[in-house]
């Protein structure tokens, strides 16, 4: 969000935007200005009896700002703000990278462009760029250095006018700019996404190719980007699996799985247990406080200690192995911070 501070005189009104129209002319009224927002100027100046001055907290709320001139009004900022609130809660992430890329020249133009998005339509015929060869040299190349960099997680395939381009993920904010920079020019629904690499096995193809076709290239880079590392992943399905069954729900969508990685520490794993007797020796095992001695092994009732862990700790049997919950921790908790989560 924006942050507004409206001085007036020795008031002050401090705000975020985007804010209820209504609500935010009743505020101003409350320190004494009785101009109307969209007759309220984003002038700062020195001596002046009203001034305004705004704060960004993003990356892409600064590149808004420089958009926002003091002539502007503060009715414009507000708009802005809501258009871009809007943008990231709807996933619509070229307006994001069109502000990080400078793509805006105006205020006015990156507004236009933000309600062509939320209607659908455009107000500038899309130009499809001339055809080129395929460049088999260039996409050999990222295949290759998939390959051999580690850091390149999965490889996207883009097929526009009969050709490929492969695209390695994730990538940083002026990498992905440019790939959508790239796509507006090609034209809405001129190109098509699938896999063609990945790092990860188990259902992890599944999981990432439904991702990239429900909610796009942005999540999946994001979803890319905040993937533990490869010693952490075989836990992390397995966290996804328990979720499933313990909550009774899927697990598809980037949010869910980015946010349960984020909390992967709240969950216990124990890889090849099949049964409640398996829990409680690796439980005993593991502890630093329990230990058996061999003379008193034999009469120890792994399997009944096994499950009174399980009805503790909310376990459950997944395919490869126990999760359970830390102690004084609640799945229901994890996830509502999960639903609370927001990702940038």
């Amino acid at each position: 969000m924006l942050e507004a501070i409206i001085l007036n005189g020795d008031h002050t009104l401090v705000c975020d935007l985007p804010h209820d129209p209504l609500e935010l002319q009743n505020k101003l009224n409350s320190i004494g200005i009785s101009l109307t927002a969209d007759r309220l100027p984003l002038a700062d100046e020195d001596g002046a009896m009203i001034r305004v001055k705004l704060f960004a907290s993003t990356p892409e709320e600064a590149h808004l700002l420089s958009l926002l001139t003091p002539e502007r009004t503060l009715s414009d900022a507000n708009l802005s703000a809501i258009l871009l609130h809007e943008a990231e809660a709807n996933f619509l992430p070229r307006l994001k990278c069109g502000l990080l890329s400078d793509s805006y020249e105006t205020l006015d133009r990156f507004i236009d462009t933000a309600k062509e998005e939320f209607t659908g339509e455009r107000t500038e015929q899309a130009i499809l760029p001339e055809s080129q060869p395929e460049d088999e040299t260039k996409n050999d190349s990222v295949l290759e250095e998939y390959e051999h960099n580690p850091n390149i997680r999965l490889v996207v395939r883009c097929t526009h006018d009969g050709k490929k381009e492969m695209i390695p993920l994730p990538l940083n904010d002026p990498q992905l700019s440019a790939v959508f920079t790239k796509l507006d020019n090609y034209g809405e629904n001129a190109y098509s996404f699938g896999i063609e690499a990945i790092r990860y096995r188990g259902s992890w193809p599944g999981r990432f190719a439904k991702v990239l076709q429900d909610e796009g290239l942005f999540a999946l880079n994001l979803l890319t980007a905040s993937f533990p590392a490869m010693e952490e992943v075989n836990k992390l399905e397995a966290v996804v699996e328990y979720v499933e069954a313990h909550a009774g729900m899927n697990v598809d969508d980037s949010k869910t799985i980015i946010a349960l990685a984020d909390h992967l520490d709240d969950f216990n794993f124990y890889p090849g247990c099949m049964d409640t007797e398996d829990v409680g020796r690796e439980y005993i095992f593991q502890s630093q406080y329990l230990q058996l001695s061999s003379e008193l092994e034999e009469y120890f009732d792994y399997t009944s200690y096994g499950d009174d862990l399980q009805d503790e700790h909310q376990g459950e049997f997944v395919d490869g192995g126990y999760v359970f919950m830390e102690e004084m921790v609640r799945l229901e908790d994890v996830l509502r911070d999960c639903e609370d989560m927001e990702l940038q």
